[in-house]
């Protein structure tokens, strides 16, 4: 019997078995992949979470989160003074004594203490002459009551002092006007000496010499009412002394007392 052996050369066969082929092979690539996405998506144990005190709080999708509000306490603070102050944190910090700081804050040291009053008897009085070569003057003022007031205050430490005025009118522009203010003087009945002195705001024409207050004031009433307008200055007076070492220490002495005080020939 005669052996029949059939060779299938179409090459549409031959296609067909490596498209067969290459469907095999991505088939099992495709179950490999699989399974390996298999694995790696089992769930893994979670470590339990620490307990804590706050309360357990599930928020779902649909819900909002709560607000969630503190209330904080402030402790209050003692009233007592601080033992220690920090500067700057990188330098030390300085310690007080409790008990000094216990002082400072007594509210009985902090009120102002009394002044204590001068005491007349242990105030040396300073010895001054009825004639001498020098004189203090401690002030000139254009208004008598603040000569009176340094006359007291002088006379609080022991220093005798007295006041003189001097009444001026004027200025004048010339000679002759300052004639015919003389001739007015005289006419109202206002005599005495009559000096004429030059200033930079003109000729002046001093009335009298040197006045008590009383007198000054009642000289300035007669002048106002002749229709002269009047200017006055009264000096604080210490002296006179009989030697410039005497003065001296009686200068010294009121400069002390935070007063201006001047040296001048007693003329």
């Amino acid at each position: 019997m005669a052996k029949v052996v059939i060779e299938d050369q179409s090459p549409i066969m031959h296609r067909a078995k490596i498209r067969l082929g290459i469907a095999s092979a991505l088939l099992a690539i495709a179950l490999v992949s699989l399974l390996l996405a298999g694995t790696s998506n089992k769930p893994r144990p979670v470590a339990p979470l620490p307990k804590t005190t706050a309360p357990a709080m599930v928020v779902t999708a649909q819900q909002k989160a709560p607000v969630v509000t503190a209330k904080v306490e402030v402790e209050k603070l003692e009233e007592s003074p601080p033992t220690s102050y920090e500067v700057f944190p990188n330098l030390q910090s300085f310690t007080a004594d409790p008990a000094a700081v216990a002082e400072i804050t007594d509210s009985e040291n902090l009120t102002p203490k009394p002044r204590k009053e001068l005491d007349q008897g242990s105030i040396k009085p300073i010895e001054t002459t009825d004639t001498g070569d020098f004189i203090l003057q401690v002030g000139v003022f254009g208004d008598p009551g603040n000569a009176e007031k340094q006359r007291d205050s002088l006379a609080k430490h022991g220093i005798e002092s007295r006041l003189e005025s001097k009444c001026r009118i004027g200025p004048f522009s010339d000679a002759a006007e300052l004639e015919a203010a003389k001739e007015k003087l005289q006419s109202s009945g206002i005599s005495g000496i009559f000096t004429e002195e030059s200033s930079s705001r003109g000729l002046l024409l001093r009335v009298g010499f040197d006045h008590d207050l009383t007198s000054l004031k009642q000289l300035r009433s007669s002048l106002e009412a002749a229709g002269f307008n009047s200017r006055s200055e009264t000096r604080v007076l210490v002296g006179p002394f009989d030697n410039k070492k005497t003065a001296d220490a009686a200068r010294n002495r009121i400069k002390a007392l935070n007063m201006a005080v001047a040296l001048m020939p007693n003329r």
